[in-house]
């Protein structure tokens, strides 16, 4: 199962991840566009209900200063973040940055 077919049930999103950190422990990513940039690691916390998100953010030019973020969400708000978090390009979301990131392990 895919990432983008395993988002739409909470259960199966939480196999998925499950499944993923038991093979891999860290799931990095990013985006970047001519201005601004992000990256990403995720791992599972030991109880297996928590997502650790090490978020970081700057921009090409220096206007935004290189700021690092790390949040504890349960699975379903990691699962709710990656449906609803949008980018300046529309054709790009957290699911496809993650398959394309993944795609080749």
């Amino acid at each position: 199962m895919k990432l983008r077919e395993a988002i739409e049930d909470k259960h199966d999103f939480e196999f998925y991840m499950e499944d993923f950190f038991e093979e891999y422990k860290e799931l990095n990513f990013g985006y970047g566009d001519e201005y601004y940039w992000e990256k990403w690691n995720v791992s599972l916390a030991k109880s297996k209900t928590v997502m650790i998100v090490d978020f970081t953010i700057g921009s090409l030019s220096g206007w935004v200063a290189e700021n690092n973020h790390v949040e504890s969400l349960s699975l379903e708000d990691f699962r709710q973040l990656l449906i609803n978090k949008k980018f300046k390009d529309e054709s790009i979301d957290l699911i496809y940055l993650i398959e394309e990131a993944t795609e080749n392990l």
